[in-house]
């Protein structure tokens, strides 16, 4: 039908289904490469789309057993599949086993580092951003730009060989942690028998282990994830300070802390200017720099003597006499200025 005929024509929205004729083929190595990381947080991702804490805690379980593929192409190129998942309160943490031998090669080198979840919704609501409701149907794929920039890789065969369990970072293991391992802890609580504030919910954004060492992967959450957290200024500006100081001292590059430090700078050049000002303003208004003030002129003298020199339409008396006489009669007005002004 022509567009001149389908004048009172409705556009249709439809669901279309198809099979096509494939056949899946699944590589699966002697030992899969098994990871783990986070795979969504609670806030606004980059697409805009608004996750909450109670949406992710009921999409916990579904993301289990799903598929995970590269860059979220097509069911035949799947290379793995989630076989783990844990919720924390702010973050959604995936296990997975990665059966391609040439992707888990990349992953141990560091060229694979982020996730990032596809999934289907009951429901979305459009508020400031897109607020997805019923999230369902699942898959995880390995991405070089996540939506979520705080999702991240790790082998789990490089944590257990410097010593980490795999339950380790799951909530009963961050409520465990004593207070020392947060970069924050809200006041109003009160410490358990082992010395831990309760409730645990006054505690954000843990960052050493249970030994009491620096974590470089919770620093990096820790970083990513402080402008999100809900609490003060103040408490966010003490975090960040703890959270670089163990950036540096693990060498890591962070934006966060480098815009902290350049913010620093400033505010220390600042503050010199300030002091500079201050005193400017208390020898001014104490007469310390104007105990000798100059002698003044009245302008027209200085009119008057300057006209003697300037050549006339009429009488050009200066210029006659040439440039080395110009500048004997300039030296002369200069000189009784000065005598006029009270100077040397």
């Amino acid at each position: 039908m022509s567009q001149e005929n389908c004048a009172n024509c409705k556009r249709v929205k439809e669901h279309v289904a198809t099979v096509l004729p494939f056949q899946v083929l699944e590589k699966i190595s002697d030992k899969p490469l098994c990871i783990r990381g986070i795979a969504m947080c609670s806030g606004m991702s980059r697409n805009f789309n608004v996750y909450t804490s109670e949406e992710l805690q009921a999409f916990t379980g579904k993301l289990v057993n799903a598929p995970v593929y590269i860059e979220h192409v097509a069911v035949p190129n799947a290379i793995g599949k989630v076989t783990k998942t844990d919720w924390d309160g702010h973050n959604l943490w995936y296990e997975a086993e990665i059966y391609d031998d040439e992707t888990a090669e990349k992953i141990r080198k560091g060229l694979i580092q982020h996730v990032s979840v596809g999934a289907d919704y009951e429901a979305i609501d459009v508020v400031d951003g897109k607020v997805p409701h019923g999230l369902h149907n699942a898959e995880l794929s390995l991405v070089a730009v996540p939506g979520i920039p705080e999702t991240n890789v790790q082998v789990l065969e490089a944590l257990r060989k410097a010593g980490v369990q795999e339950a380790e970072w799951d909530t009963e293991y961050i409520n465990n942690l004593p207070d020392d391992c947060f970069a924050y802890i809200e006041a109003g609580g009160q410490k358990d028998e082992q010395g831990k504030t309760t409730p645990r919910s006054l505690r954000h954004l843990p960052y050493r282990n249970a030994q009491g060492n620096l974590d470089a992967a919770h620093v990096r959450n820790a970083l990513a994830r402080l402008d999100q957290t809900e609490i003060s200024a103040e408490a966010k500006a003490q975090a960040l300070k703890k959270l670089c100081a163990a950036a540096g001292e693990l060498k890591i590059e962070s934006a966060v802390c480098n815009l902290q430090g350049k913010t620093e700078r400033l505010q220390a050049e600042l503050a010199e200017t300030q002091r500079t000002l201050e005193e400017v303003r208390k020898q001014l208004s104490g007469g310390g720099l104007l105990k000798n003030p100059p002698k003044m002129i009245a302008v027209s003298e200085a009119v008057k003597l300057v006209e003697s020199v300037l050549p006339s339409p009429m009488v050009q008396r200066s210029w006659s006499l040439g440039p080395q006489r110009m500048c004997q009669e300039l030296r002369r007005v200069v000189q009784q200025l000065q005598q006029l002004a009270g100077g040397s």
